[in-house]
């Protein structure tokens, strides 16, 4: 009697061990499922806030108009490029038509002009801000009437603030298919046709427009 007692209990634990362990198996499934459940919430929520949040660059940003928050700057509307090297790019300068006139005063240059759907410039003051929040690189495309393109792009551009004339400070490293011109250009200060800031006897901007001129150099 003793060893039929014994199996008997015997077969008593293993059978009760069975049952916790498939207990614990369906528990441990189920808190599976719900912090797999978490997770999935969390990660859309965060894909929402960071939707909401505001937009620094047009890093990430499809091709057109987007409202981008520079830091030190009031937010503005940016028409973005993203389809041109892997996108992101800030469109600050964008001449094709000749439906806008670019024979403009300093003010005007300091400020900005234009129409972003068209032809327009971003504005010195604003390039000035937005080329000291961050490094940028600068992308210029260039097509002759023949349908050639050609680009070149400095890969640390910035600009000076207006006390330095908005003085091209800073190109970094060129590459390109186009002549490197702008190198003629570093630190020089920007000119309009009424604001002379050349090294010229006279003014470079009222003969090649608006530019960071040393001695009448054009790109």
């Amino acid at each position: 009697m003793f060893r039929e007692f014994h199996s008997l209990a015997l077969g008593y634990v293993i059978s009760s061990d069975m049952k916790s362990l498939e207990e614990s198996e369906t528990q441990l499934t189920d808190s599976n499922h719900l912090l797999e459940r978490q997770l999935n919430q969390t990660a859309q929520n965060l894909i929402e806030c960071r939707e909401k949040l505001p937009k620094t660059s047009c890093k990430g940003l499809s091709s057109g108009i987007h409202k981008v928050e520079i830091p030190r700057l009031d937010p503005i509307s940016a028409l973005c490029e993203g389809d041109i090297e892997g996108g992101g790019w800030i469109v600050i300068h964008k001449r094709f038509d000749g439906s806008v006139n670019f024979h403009r005063t300093w003010t005007e240059y300091r400020n900005g002009f234009g129409n972003k759907e068209g032809e327009f410039f971003i504005g010195l003051e604003n390039l000035h801000r937005i080329t000291n929040s961050q490094t940028y690189e600068l992308y210029v495309q260039l097509e002759y009437h023949n349908g050639t393109f050609l680009f070149a792009s400095y890969d640390n551009f910035r600009i000076g603030k207006e006390s330095t004339k908005y003085k091209l400070e800073s190109l970094g490293e060129f590459k390109g298919t186009g002549y490197n011109s702008m190198k003629l250009n570093l630190n020089a200060p920007f000119s309009s046709f009424d604001q002379d800031n050349d090294q010229w006897a006279n003014n470079c901007a009222k003969y090649f427009g608006a530019w960071w001129h040393k001695d009448c150099t054009r790109a």
